[in-house]
């Protein structure tokens, strides 16, 4: 009579317990958090210098001229100052056009830094979670539609919602492509009410506010909106 096999044991490679997975996502997450709680303290407390300032520090010329203010937009974009504000400030700074042009720039390099470290410190925590499910859903199939409306409507601030866009299922792809086209029209339009500050009674000025009117009420409407579907 044959002795029956001994019980099979898991491979050495199967990964780490469900557990211990578990509790460090719940560390990544509470990271995240404690992170974005730091950076919205620093905004809110003036800690961050605005781009006025950076510039004055930043190269005036030569080929590293550009780069340099993109660089310094994705940096303050990443720490949660508002894109309406930088767009502005660009405009008044730059131009119009030049302004516009660098504060897209730059926070397309702050969203892909934003979603990268929110896909890193906070997937494993959300993935799967009841309440994230529907939303989960959504955005995996409807991405485009989903990030786009948030970044046509100044609903949330960017640097934010780019992080929690890092946490959902969001396709990057979508994510990229619908941030490139939802950002362009209020930072253009932020950037011109910038670049005619000072000439408040040009056509340029009160059109351009009055277009900035226009995206502030629809963020409103959206937001209740969103509060109502959430509910």
């Amino acid at each position: 009579m044959t002795e029956p096999d001994p019980p099979l044991r898991p491979p050495d490679d199967a990964g780490p317990p469900a557990e211990p997975r578990r509790t460090a996502a719940r560390v990544r997450f509470g990271l995240l958090l404690a992170s974005l709680a730091g950076l919205v303290v620093a905004a809110l407390t003036g800690v961050l210098p605005d781009l006025t300032e950076m510039a004055t520090a930043l190269p005036t010329s030569g080929p590293l001229a550009s780069f340099a203010v993109i660089g310094a937009v994705a940096v303050l974009l990443s720490a949660l100052v508002p894109r309406s504000v930088l767009a502005a400030g660009a405009g008044l700074l730059f131009g119009a056009t030049t302004g516009a042009l660098y504060v897209m720039a730059g926070a397309l390099v702050a969203a892909v830094l934003a979603f990268e470290i929110g896909r890193w410190l906070g997937r494993d925590y959300i993935r799967g979670r009841r309440r994230a499910a529907a939303v989960d859903s959504f955005l995996e199939r409807r991405g485009i539609t989903g990030v786009l409306v948030l970044r046509l409507l100044p609903i949330a601030p960017f640097g934010l919602v780019s992080y929690a866009f890092g946490a959902t299922a969001v396709p990057r792809s979508a994510y990229l492509l619908a941030t490139a086209l939802g950002i362009a029209p209020s930072t253009i339009v932020f950037a011109t009410l910038g670049a005619h500050a000072l000439t408040p009674a040009s056509p340029a000025f009160i059109l351009s506010t009055v277009a900035a009117l226009g995206l502030a009420a629809a963020g409103v409407l959206g937001a209740r909106a969103a509060s109502r579907a959430t509910r």
